[in-house]
C-alpha cells in the first residue's frame, strides 16, 4: 500500500467515501437508478446513517493530502444498524426527503430496492449472528496496490477485538479480485444466495 493509513471515518470523510462507493458499484446503482443524477445524496445519507450506527467499525484509507482513497464498513452485529436507522430517525428523515424529490428516485426504483433488501433480511433471518464486512471499495487509482487488502485487514483486526467468532460476507462470482482478498485471508465459501441483480456467494471466516 503506497504512502496510504488507515483511520477511523470522520464526518467529512463521508462524501468521498460515498462517492468512490457510487463509482465502484455503478452497475448496482443503474439498475434500480438509472440516470440519476441526484443519486449521491442517498448514498451520502445511508454512508452518515452507517457512521453515526457503526462508529468504529467505519474506516478509510487517506493518502499524504488527507483525501479518501478507499474505505471498509465492518459491524459486529448488523441487527445494530437497524436499531440505529429506527431510533436515530433515520428512516423518518429519509422518508421525507424521498418524498420531497432529494433523491430522484421514483415509486418503482423504492419498491425494487426494498424487494433486493428482503433478499438479505431473508438470509440474516436464517443465520446465526456473526460479524460482517457490509462494504469495502477502493478508488481506481488505488486498485492492485493493496489497499483493499489491507482494509480488509484492518476491518477483521476490528472485529477480532470485538469479540466476533465469526466473520460474513456476499460477493459477486465476478468479482474476482475481491474473491482473491478474501480467500487470501481465510474466507470460505459457506452458500450462494440471490437477489434482483443476480447471484452472490456467501463467504465466512472463523475467527
Amino acid at each position: 500500500m503506497d504512502c496510504l493509513k488507515i483511520i477511523n471515518c470522520r464526518k467529512e470523510h463521508i462524501p468521498a467515501a460515498a462517492d468512490i462507493f457510487c463509482r465502484a458499484f455503478a452497475d448496482s446503482i443503474s439498475m434500480f437508478a438509472p440516470d440519476n443524477p441526484h443519486i449521491g445524496e442517498a448514498v451520502r445519507d445511508i454512508f452518515l446513517l452507517l457512521h453515526r450506527s457503526i462508529g468504529d467499525g467505519f474506516l478509510v484509507a487517506i493518502d499524504d493530502e488527507g483525501t479518501v482513497q478507499g474505505y471498509i464498513v465492518v459491524t459486529d452485529n448488523i441487527r445494530r444498524l437497524w436499531k440505529g436507522a429506527v431510533l436515530s430517525g433515520f428512516l423518518f428523515r429519509a422518508l421525507y426527503r424521498w418524498l420531497t424529490g432529494c433523491y430522484g428516485i421514483g415509486l418503482a426504483s423504492v419498491l425494487k430496492i426494498i424487494h433486493n433488501k428482503l433478499c438479505y433480511m431473508r438470509f440474516e433471518l436464517g443465520t446465526k449472528p456473526a460479524g460482517q464486512i457490509l462494504s469495502v471499495a477502493v478508488n481506481n487509482d488505488c486498485r492492485g496496490r493493496g489497499t483493499g487488502k489491507a482494509l480488509v485487514d484492518q476491518g477483521l483486526e476490528l472485529l477480532r477485538s470485538m469479540g466476533a467468532g465469526a466473520v460474513k460476507l456476499e460477493v459477486r462470482p465476478e468479482n474476482h479480485a475481491a474473491r482473491r482478498i478474501y480467500s487470501g485471508c481465510g474466507f470460505v465459501e459457506k452458500g450462494r444466495t440471490r437477489d434482483l441483480q443476480g447471484e452472490w456467494i456467501i463467504m465466512q471466516l472463523d475467527m
